[in-house]
């Protein structure tokens, strides 16, 4: 079992090599990205997410990403409150990890998210 540094735990010991520090929730959604890496620009690709937190997110998608990488998503996901809405959340970050699965890729990535995200659900809350 591993222990993680968080937040509230400090003392814990720190067995990976980034500690996460905040809590991750396996939301499945479209993402839909843009990626500079060195020598180039990906055009706009698609991707399903595996989970997401405030400073990060894990990924599938076919495309081939350089560790180090900007990237630039969208974040497409199902409200939970309002049957049929979608709530859109932009971020941008660096991209952390590339891990082969199968015929796809698992990104992880540090992001930034572009707006207040309990501003971004309260909105989709409120929509009729």
């Amino acid at each position: 079992m591993q222990e993680l540094k968080t937040r509230s735990d400090v003392k814990s010991k720190i067995t990976l090599h980034h500690a996460r520090v905040s809590r991750r929730y396996p939301l499945k959604g479209l993402v839909i990205f843009s990626c500079k890496g060195d020598d180039s620009l990906l055009s706009p690709v698609t991707g399903l997410t595996e989970n997401v937190s405030t400073t990060g997110i894990a990924f599938l998608t076919e495309a081939a990403i350089d560790v180090g990488s900007y990237i630039s998503l969208s974040l497409h996901l199902r409200s939970v409150t309002n049957e049929g809405k979608t709530i859109l959340l932009q971020a941008e970050g660096t991209v952390l990890r590339v891990e082969p699965v199968g015929r796809q890729n698992r990104i992880a990535a540090e992001i930034r998210f572009q707006d207040d995200l309990e501003e971004s659900f309260a909105a989709s809350s409120s929509i009729q």
